[in-house]
């Protein structure tokens, strides 16, 4: 039987074969950095006794995209989308360790995935059910998406809900233009987080695919500094 750093060389040397002249473009220094970048994060996961394999996508296109606000766009989004699934899964006080023990708290280990054309994160997420939390699994399975495809209005922060205050104007006989109701609606805040987006939670795959599948763009300067990781201390 192979052994595992064998298994990960010969992966590596495998993708070194077939993408050589793909990786000259990205401007990185020498191909043994770029590999050793790979199989550490490689190795990384494979130490990770891990629950799921997760997949966060944006589905959005920015103008004149640069890789730091490309990858803080979406590292705000991702942290977001972690404190509501805390806050879902262990209440308002998930963040209080007198309340709520961190050993408990999911861990969340993302590289992201072509940072300038289709921003995406590859990755896993470590989620262990527990005698006080015997559920934890299936809550995160069952409310990841929707907590990332968050739009919603926030009530208490404005006046008036957009639906009050066009029921006002209809009642005052007053037809506001498309560009009113337009303003309108700016006025209305929203706690937003990936609409447009999607996430895909499957259950643990071998710890190899995963591995070597969510870094396998990791030998990009541009991508192995920026990976996400949140979770338990």
């Amino acid at each position: 039987m192979k052994t595992l750093e064998k298994q990960t060389a010969e992966y590596i040397q495998n993708e070194k074969s077939k993408n050589r002249n793909n990786y000259h473009e990205i401007g990185l220094t020498t191909d043994q950095i770029r590999f050793d970048n790979q199989k550490a994060f490689i190795d990384w996961f494979i130490s990770k006794d891990h629950s799921f394999f997760i997949t966060f996508v944006f589905n959005r296109k920015f103008d004149n995209p640069n890789v730091e606000q490309v990858v803080k766009y979406g590292k705000d989004k991702l942290d977001k989308f972690h404190r509501y699934i805390h806050k879902k899964i262990f209440g308002k006080y998930w963040y209080r360790a007198d309340k709520i023990n961190p050993q408990e708290h999911i861990e969340i280990v993302l590289l992201p995935q072509n940072i300038l054309t289709n921003l995406h994160f590859h990755g896993i997420a470590v989620v262990k059910d527990s005698k006080m939390f015997p559920n934890k699994e299936k809550m995160f399975l069952e409310n990841s998406n929707h907590i990332w495809k968050l739009n919603k209005e926030l009530s208490g922060q404005t006046v008036w809900s957009y639906e009050k205050m066009t029921e006002y104007l209809r009642n005052k006989n007053i037809k506001p233009t498309k560009q009113q109701q337009m303003e309108i609606k700016k006025l209305i805040k929203r706690d937003v987080i990936v609409p447009n987006g999607s996430v895909v939670v499957e259950n643990a795959r071998s710890i190899y695919d995963t591995s070597f599948y969510s870094a396998r763009q990791q030998n990009y300067f541009q991508h192995y500094e920026n990976y996400y990781v949140n979770g338990s201390k």
